[in-house]
């Protein structure tokens, strides 16, 4: 099937291109601040005595996922295959964060702080109309997020799951694990920068200037050299029909590959 997109400024045809990858073949990691959404709904009678504000008498209590959580929701609603890497608290909204990213089927990279809460964003709604918003919402702590993050350039979620990223000035590839000590997942790479993962492997480009690197690691753990004496590389996107595109920044062109 075709897309068509029409123009005033050219014709139609001049739009036609591929039909977009099916959603149920996509693997995407979401990264970002991760909310609950919590919604109290009633009905409005009276004015407090208090003060001249109405009186809700709530009804009805919904939780949903917001902010990228709400973004990782949405992709998967659609059929892909969708991760959420963000902080939380240790405390009951982050379970209702977990639970919900359960029910949703979505890979949760969460990392739990003792020392914050949950960033909660709480709507009170009565006759179908907003009241009022409360927000509890506490900054992550400086130990969250690991040392080791700062020289990482790329991050990359994997067939089953696996979660990689790249450090760069140690030259290897590390594998995300809840405890913390990160094993080595590929090494002897120079400045490796962005990663592809698909059903081929682990696709590495290499940062360098000159005499740069795009590597392949397959399923059964060969390491191997697809192009060499590049020039600057940048990301690599796969097209379709078991083609790719590499950016080559220090020549200003882009390059096809066709894998058998």
């Amino acid at each position: 099937m075709d897309i068509v997109i029409p123009s005033r400024l050219l014709a139609a045809e001049d739009y036609l291109g591929p039909a977009p990858e099916k959603l149920d073949q996509v693997r995407m990691l979401v990264v970002g601040d991760v909310m609950l959404d919590r919604y109290w709904f009633g009905d409005v009678s009276r004015i407090s005595p208090e003060a001249p504000v109405p009186v809700v008498r709530i009804e009805r209590r919904e939780e949903r996922l917001g902010g990228a959580a709400n973004v990782a929701r949405n992709a998967a609603a659609l059929g892909a295959h969708s991760g959420l890497l963000g902080v939380v608290g240790n405390d009951e909204a982050g379970d209702s964060v977990e639970q919900i990213l359960r029910e949703s089927s979505i890979d949760s990279y969460l990392k739990r702080d003792s020392a914050i809460s949950t960033i909660i964003k709480l709507r009170v709604i009565g006759r179908q109309q907003q009241m009022v918003r409360i927000d509890f919402e506490d900054a992550p702590t400086e130990t969250v997020l690991r040392d080791k993050l700062a020289q990482t350039e790329s991050v990359e979620i994997c067939p089953g799951g696996k979660l990689l990223y790249t450090v760069k000035k140690e030259g290897v590839v590390r594998q995300f694990d809840e405890s913390g000590k990160d094993p080595v997942y590929v090494d002897g790479i120079t400045n490796p920068t962005f990663i592809l993962c698909d059903k081929r492997g682990l696709w590495i480009v290499e940062d360098q200037t000159h005499l740069a690197r795009l590597w392949l690691r397959t399923p059964d753990g060969k390491l191997q050299v697809i192009l060499s004496h590049l020039r600057a590389p940048q990301e690599l996107l796969p097209t379709g029909d078991n083609t790719y595109l590499l950016a080559e920044g220090g020549r200003n062109r882009v390059i096809e590959l066709k894998a058998d």
